[in-house]
C-alpha cells in the first residue's frame, strides 16, 4: 500500500503566500461593478484598482468589499458630484459624507455606516484624512506630489544604467525620461507608440492621443535620454517594451519600478510630473499653455504645488503687476 504524501508538504506547495496575493490581485484586476460600462471607464477603473491595491488587503473577500465600495464612490463623484478624478477630491471627508447622504440613501442605516467607515479607512491610508477636521478635507501629504531634487533625478538616471537586464534598463529609462521630460502619466507612457515622438530642429515633441490629446515639448535636459531610447532595438511599435499592453498600466508601472529599483530608491511618475511642472512655473511658462500641455482643464494640478514654486521678490512682483512699458 502506497503511503500518502505528508499533508504539510501538499499545503506548502499549493497554498503559498504568492498564491494568496495572486488571487487578491485577480479580484482587483477582474472586478466589475453593477454599473453601465460608460461609467466604469478606463480612468475610473485605474483610479479604483490602484487605490485598492495600495490598501494591501489580506483576502479576496476584503479586496472585493473595497472594490465594490470604492467603485460606487468614484462613479458617483465623477458623474454626479462632477469632481475631478483625484484622490484629494474623491476621498475628501465632505465628499464621502455627501455620497453617503445622496448616493446610497436607499440602503439601510447600518449598511451606510459600514460603507462610510470603509471609505474613511481608504481616505485615512491614502490621503492622510483627518477625522477631527472632516470639513477641512485631507491633510496635504507633501511626499505624494513633491518635486524631485536634481540629485535625486541624477540617482534615478544612474540606476537606469545598472538594472539587471536590457529590457529592465530600457523600460526604467522610458518611464523616467518620458515622465520627467514630457510630464506624461504612466498610462500615456506605456501606451505611447514610438512614432508619436517627433524630432525637429526645435527639439523633441510628443503627440499624445487618447482622452487628452495634445502636443508636449521635451525639456532639453532629457532630450538625449529620449533619443537613445528611440534608437534602441527594444523600441518597437511602442517605446515601452512589452509584448502586450498591461490592462492597468499604472499598477503595472508601479510594481515594475518597485521590483527593479534599489531598496528605498524607487521613483514615482507622479512626482516626475510635479518636477516638470515646478520647473516650468519657475521659468514663467504661460499658465494656460502649461495646463494644456498637462492635459488638465483646471488649476488643481498647479495649486497643489504652490509651496514648491520659487517666490519672486517684491521688485519682480511690482514690475510684473505694473506692466509699465520701458
Amino acid at each position: 500500500m502506497t503511503t500518502p504524501a505528508p499533508l504539510e508538504s501538499t499545503l506548502t506547495d499549493v497554498y503559498s503566500y504568492r498564491h494568496v496575493f495572486d488571487d487578491i490581485d485577480g479580484v482587483i484586476r477582474n472586478f466589475t461593478p453593477l454599473a453601465p460600462p460608460r461609467l466604469w471607464n478606463e480612468a475610473v477603473q485605474e483610479f479604483t484598482r490602484s487605490a485598492v491595491t495600495e490598501m494591501q488587503t489580506k483576502s479576496e473577500q476584503e479586496a472585493r468589499f473595497y472594490m465594490s465600495t470604492l467603485s460606487g464612490l468614484v462613479i458617483w463623484s465623477v458623474n454626479i458630484a462632477c469632481l475631478p478624478l483625484t484622490r484629494e477630491s474623491v476621498l475628501i471627508g465632505s465628499n464621502i459624507d455627501a455620497y453617503i447622504r445622496k448616493g446610497v440613501s436607499n440602503i439601510s442605516p447600518v449598511t451606510q455606516r459600514l460603507v462610510r467607515l470603509r471609505l474613511l479607512r481608504v481616505s485615512a491610508q491614502l490621503v492622510d484624512y483627518d477625522p477631527e477636521r472632516r470639513d477641512a478635507g485631507p491633510k496635504f501629504r507633501a511626499e505624494t506630489f513633491a518635486p524631485y531634487k536634481p540629485s535625486e533625478l541624477a540617482r534615478f538616471r544612474n540606476q537606469g544604467a545598472t538594472r539587471s537586464t536590457a529590457v529592465r534598463r530600457h523600460n526604467w529609462m522610458t518611464l523616467l525620461a518620458l515622465g520627467a521630460g514630457f510630464a506624461l502619466n504612466t498610462t500615456e507612457i506605456i501606451d505611447l507608440p514610438a512614432s508619436r515622438i517627433e524630432s525637429t530642429p526645435n527639439g523633441l515633441h510628443v503627440r499624445v492621443g487618447g482622452k487628452k490629446p495634445r502636443t508636449v515639448t521635451c525639456l532639453a535636459s532629457w532630450e538625449e535620454d529620449v533619443r537613445r531610447l528611440l534608437e534602441s532595438p527594444l523600441a518597437g511599435q511602442h517605446l515601452f517594451h512589452k509584448d502586450e499592453r498591461p490592462t492597468t498600466p499604472a499598477l503595472y508601472a508601479a510594481r515594475f519600478i518597485n521590483t527593479v529599483a534599489n531598496e528605498g530608491a524607487a521613483f514615482k511618475v507622479e512626482r516626475l510630473r510635479s518636477t516638470w511642472i515646478v520647473e516650468h512655473i519657475n521659468a514663467r511658462t504661460p499658465v494656460f499653455a502649461l495646463m494644456h500641455a498637462l492635459g488638465s482643464k483646471s488649476l488643481s494640478s498647479l495649486e497643489r504645488l504652490e509651496r514648491f514654486a520659487a517666490v519672486p521678490d517684491d521688485a519682480t512682483l511690482t514690475a510684473a503687476f505694473r506692466m509699465a512699458r520701458a
